[in-house]
């Protein structure tokens, strides 16, 4: 297919304006179109090497036919000199001043702008690259900097005054305001159009047409969703998008959507060459592009009411049980992910171990709990029912500048328990807190991103009352000395495994070890460049071999008995038992009334399942009887 690229030429973004001296300004933004009635002017940048006593100097001047300044003309419309810049080093400054020498239309101008030294009172001398303004009298053109506050309707938070039915808008990214516009009453203009990572948010309608740019600078598969409402896409989109027209080996194009209907994996439906469709309010997508270059646009209407985004489970406790809904940010504004989760209804509809939501980090999934969800951004969520619905309300709603959406900084005690085969490295993240418990915490215990198949990977179950979740981060109260962590690991034999830690805020004498149970080590891991390498003899699918201690004293296999040993139900027929010492087990059923309804015996191994399927529906205790001594749960059958 032929590529194409969208052209914009309201705003001009002009890559470097420097000179050979460190001193830089850069990244102009200002009106490329100005009537000959305009009043005032403003000119946007960014600067670099600035120190005290330094002086910014801005004119705008005739150009000549290559767009060099023509400096014999006489002919400048503006003009600000002796600058104070806003900060020593770097930054952005925005400088708005009247014109005078009345253009006339036809006449091209350009930006000259140069930095004097307070050091030794030189200059870095003008340079220009074409910063060209055109006197066009049918100039429809504005452009937000936001030097008041966030009024749409404030004539000083625009360059051309605030917008009327015939203009152009465009809001550029945060690296030019720190203010992004709210508009309360209705807005008609004849376009706007919103740059990667800005903001805008209307509570009103909005007329006219709405393109947010959304930056995507590889050709990977990222989980998207459109910002605004009844985007279509067919050939000229993908073919103006940069869209991957060569997705594996037939028709299929990067557009594809999320099904759980099939089994616990789910499926992604691609969208087929030369097909046409509407990008879904809400829906979330995997997007891939085959080339870069531009951003991807996403052109419709702004949405300025609540959403409620439909999310669905299937075939709940069978074997294709399968909770993942793909949804995403229908705004082209943030949505505060603390605020999303809080809300009463919300909370309701997710799955107490996986109450986050899953972003795609490039290798794997992850879960978010804080922070905000940007504009264009798609995530999973796990519901709680066969169908429901995730609220996000324009309360939820806010600006952003220099947002990191995946990480937010911790203070807590955690132990990050690596594992690698060389080519792949995956963890599960254990955190120390002082209100939680070792059972399930919601928000705080997130269990694994199970909507994709994986052959390798490590997790952790509940240090008590597990019901077989597997979590990639768990939280537990400050007991170190006392819990032992079961951890689970899928590997396929043959392959050389390798675990390490990263220990964050560890008290003073506290040690952490793995235990593998079929070797019979402890092996401690939080010292510099400790590790502990195991080549698999045969498949891991799960908990059982290794457990990780926290402990003040050295571990030995005399310290541990019966700690390890965790019961519960995978379905409502089957019983597991994990962490048994080799040998004979003993186990005993009896019903809340205390009757006896089961008694057998086993030798143990690392995994033991025991069949139920002859037991009525009640309330159980599990008695277990091993060399070491004896344990009790409680376990209901529904």
């Amino acid at each position: 297919m032929n590529k194409k690229y969208t052209i914009l030429t309201l705003v001009v973004l002009l890559l470097s304006v420097s000179s050979l001296k460190s001193q830089s300004l850069s990244n102009l933004i200002f009106e490329s179109k100005i009537t000959d009635a305009t009043s005032s002017i403003s000119i946007t940048f960014d600067y670099a090497g600035i120190s005290a006593g330094d002086k910014f100097e801005w004119q705008l001047i005739k150009a000549l036919g290559d767009g060099s300044p023509d400096w014999g003309s006489g002919r400048n419309v503006w003009y600000s000199g002796n600058i104070t810049p806003s900060s020593t080093g770097s930054g952005t400054q925005t400088i708005v001043n009247s014109t005078y020498n009345t253009p006339v239309a036809g006449e091209v101008f350009t930006w000259a702008g140069k930095i004097t030294l307070a050091s030794d009172g030189s200059d870095t001398g003008y340079n220009n690259t074409g910063n060209l303004v055109t006197i066009d009298n049918t100039a429809t053109g504005t452009t937000w900097i936001g030097s008041k506050d966030s009024d749409w309707t404030a004539g000083e938070n625009w360059t051309a005054n605030a917008p009327v039915a015939t203009s152009d808008v465009v809001i550029p990214s945060s690296t030019y305001t720190n203010n992004f516009p709210n508009a309360t009453t209705p807005i008609t203009v004849a376009s706007i159009t919103l740059n990667s990572g800005a903001s805008f948010k209307s509570s009103s309608t909005v007329t006219g047409s709405v393109t947010y740019k959304v930056a995507v600078n590889d050709t990977n598969w990222h989980l998207m969703s459109s910002p605004v409402e009844s985007e279509g896409y067919d050939t000229t989109w993908v073919d103006n998008n940069l869209i991957d027209n060569t997705t594996d080996s037939g028709t299929n194009v990067g557009i594809a959507t999320y099904s759980n209907t099939s089994d616990a994996d789910g499926d992604w439906i691609y969208t087929t060459d030369g097909s046409t469709g509407t990008f879904n309010t809400g829906q979330g997508y995997s997007i891939k592009r085959d080339a870069t270059g531009s951003d991807i646009s996403f052109t419709g209407t702004v949405k300025v009411n609540d959403a409620a985004l439909t999310i669905t489970a299937n075939d709940i406790d069978g074997a294709n049980e399968n909770r993942w809904s793909l949804i995403g940010n229908p705004f082209p504004s943030y949505i505060s992910v603390v605020d999303l989760l809080a809300l009463t209804a919300n909370d309701t509809a997710l799955e107490d171990s996986r109450e986050a939501l899953y972003v795609w980090n490039g290798t794997t999934y992850t879960p978010v709990t804080t922070g905000y969800i940007h504009p264009g951004q798609g995530f999973f969520v796990n519901s709680n029912v066969a169908s429901t619905t995730i609220a996000i309300n324009q309360d939820m709603l806010s600006h952003q500048t220099g947002v990191t959406f995946h990480k937010s900084a911790s203070s807590n005690t955690s132990i990050n328990l690596l594992m690698t085969d060389g080519t792949q490295t995956k963890s599960t993240e254990i955190n120390y807190i002082a209100d939680k418990t070792t059972g399930l915490d919601p928000k705080f215990d997130l269990g694994t991103f199970t909507g994709a198949s994986t052959s390798f990977s490590i997790f952790s179950h509940l240090v008590s009352n597990s019901k077989g979740v597997d979590f990639m981060r768990q939280s537990l109260p400050l007991d170190y000395e006392n819990q032992i962590i079961p951890i689970g690991v899928n590997a396929i034999a043959g392959k050389e495994i390798t675990f390490s830690v990263e220990a964050l805020n560890l008290p003073t004498g506290i040690k952490a070890f793995l235990e593998d149970k079929v070797n019979n080590t402890f092996t401690r891991l939080d010292e510099a460049n400790s590790n502990l390498k195991v080549t698999l003899n045969e498949d891991l699918n799960g908990i059982g071999r290794f457990y990780l201690h926290t402990k003040s004293s050295v571990l030995s296999t005399n310290n541990i008995k019966l700690e390890n040993i965790s019961i519960y139900k995978t379905n409502a027929s089957n019983l597991r038992i994990t962490g048994l010492q080799q040998g004979k087990v003993n186990i005993k059923l009896f019903s809340i009334l205390g009757k006896q309804v089961m008694n057998t015996s086993f030798k143990s191994k690392d995994v033991s399942d025991v069949s139920l399927s002859k037991l009525a529906s009640g309330v159980y205790i599990v008695q277990l009887e091993t060399e070491a001594g004896k344990i009790n749960k409680k376990i209901i059958l529904e």
